[in-house]
């Protein structure tokens, strides 16, 4: 007489899984990233919004049409801008951290921002100013949580596991 058991190998649900990490890991890896992009518009005094869509179930969409930040971000080959002679930029490539800086736009003796081609030029500039050198801000915080969301995937498998229990990982099964 002969006595077997038999045990079949059950893989988890990695669909379930994955969707439960996607869910939690993801969001709170985009409230993250949002407030690295806040931090380089800390110093500013009209900071722009920055927003959060949700492109589909792994993807997410963090970022601001406003324009200024583009400039910054991607830098310009010119300046239609005179900036005060003490002027220093609160920003540097790089960084995603702003800093104290000083000086501005300068303004005429009128009081008028020297800024656009049509005043500078009313205000005898007649050429642009050398342009914005780009920060790459997203690059910057990009290459920072290449490294950060190592550590939320982990803790979203874990979750996700605990969650899922025994109902989606049983590694064996008696037959």
């Amino acid at each position: 007489m002969e006595v077997s058991m038999t045990y079949d190998v059950i893989l988890p649900d990695w669909d379930a899984i994955n969707e439960i990490i996607s869910d939690s890991s993801l969001e709170e890896i985009a409230e993250e990233i949002k407030l690295d992009f806040e931090s380089t518009t800390d110093t500013w005094e009209e900071a722009p919004d920055f927003t959060i869509e949700r492109i589909n179930r792994r993807s997410i969409s963090i970022g601001t049409d406003n324009p200024i930040y583009a400039f910054l971000n991607y830098g310009t080959s010119l300046r239609w801008a005179v900036m005060d002679d003490n002027f220093s930029s609160k920003t540097r490539p790089g960084n995603i951290k702003a800093r104290s800086g000083y000086g501005g736009v300068k303004l005429s003796r009128g009081g008028v921002e020297l800024r656009g081609q049509s005043v500078m030029n009313r205000h005898g500039y007649k050429n642009p100013k050398p342009g914005i050198e780009a920060r790459r801000f997203d690059d910057a915080i990009s290459a920072k949580w290449q490294k950060e969301a190592r550590k939320y995937a982990e803790k979203g498998l874990a979750a996700g596991l605990q969650k899922a229990g025994n109902r989606i990982f049983r590694w064996l099964k008696r037959t």
